[in-house]
C-alpha cells in the first residue's frame, strides 16, 4: 500500500515558478535573520536590566534592614544577608556582598578637606575596605555623602558576575550595586560588640 504524498511535487513546482506568491516568501527569507537578530538583542539588555535591578532593590533591602539593627552584627548575619541577595535574585552562590561602616573624624563640613575613617569592613566574595581606600579624591570617597563630625553611615555593596546568553553588544562582567544609609535607631552598627572596631 502506498502513503499519499503530502505535498504534491506539481504543487511544488508550481509554487516556485508563481511570481506572486514567492516575493513574500524571499522578503521572509531576507528579513527573518534580522528579526531573530533583534530579539536576542532585546532579551541579552533586557535580561541585564533586570538582573541589575533586583541586585539593586536586593542591595536596598539589607542597607535598610542594617540600618534598623540595634544590636551587633556577626558573620552568621552577613552569611545570611547574602543567602536573601541570592534567593531575591535567583542566583546560587553568585552574589558578593560587603558591609561597611563610615565615620567622618575631621573637617567634615569641607568635602575637599575632610577625613573619613573606616570603622569596620567585612564582606563575603568582597575586600574588606580600609581607611586608605577612603582617602581624598578617590573614588570610593568621592561616592560618599556629606556627614556630620561623628556621625556614621553605611555602606552595603553588592556584585554579581553577569554572563550574557548571546554576544550582542554586552560583555560578561560585574555588575555592581551600592547603598548608602544612615543608622535609624541606633547611634551606630557594630561588628560582634559595641567596644570592637574591627
Amino acid at each position: 500500500m502506498r502513503l499519499p504524498r503530502l505535498i504534491p511535487l506539481t504543487r511544488l513546482r508550481r509554487f516556485a515558478r508563481e511570481e506572486t506568491g514567492s516575493s513574500q516568501s524571499l522578503e521572509l527569507l531576507l528579513v527573518f535573520p534580522l528579526l531573530i537578530w533583534a530579539l536576542c538583542g532585546f532579551y541579552v539588555y533586557t535580561d541585564a536590566f533586570k538582573i541589575r535591578t533586583v541586585l539593586t532593590d536586593a542591595t536596598a533591602l539589607i542597607a535598610d534592614t542594617l540600618s534598623r539593627q540595634s544590636v551587633p552584627i556577626t558573620q552568621d548575619d552577613l552569611d545570611g544577608l547574602q543567602s536573601v541577595i541570592e534567593y531575591m535574585s535567583n542566583l546560587s552562590g553568585g552574589a558578593d556582598l560587603r558591609v561597611t561602616q563610615v565615620a567622618c573624624t575631621k573637617d567634615c563640613e569641607d568635602l575637599t578637606k575632610r577625613k573619613l575613617e573606616v570603622v569596620f569592613s567585612h564582606g563575603n566574595g568582597y575586600k574588606a575596605l580600609t581607611t586608605n581606600d577612603f582617602a581624598l579624591n578617590t573614588t570610593h570617597e568621592e561616592r560618599v555623602p556629606r556627614i556630620d563630625e561623628g556621625d556614621r553611615i553605611i555602606i552595603v555593596d553588592t556584585q554579581m558576575y553577569y554572563t550574557p546568553a548571546f554576544n550582542f553588544g554586552l560583555t560578561a562582567g560585574d555588575i555592581e550595586t551600592r547603598q548608602i544609609v544612615r543608622m535609624r535607631f541606633a547611634p551606630q552598627l557594630c561588628w560582634e560588640s559595641c567596644g570592637s572596631t574591627s
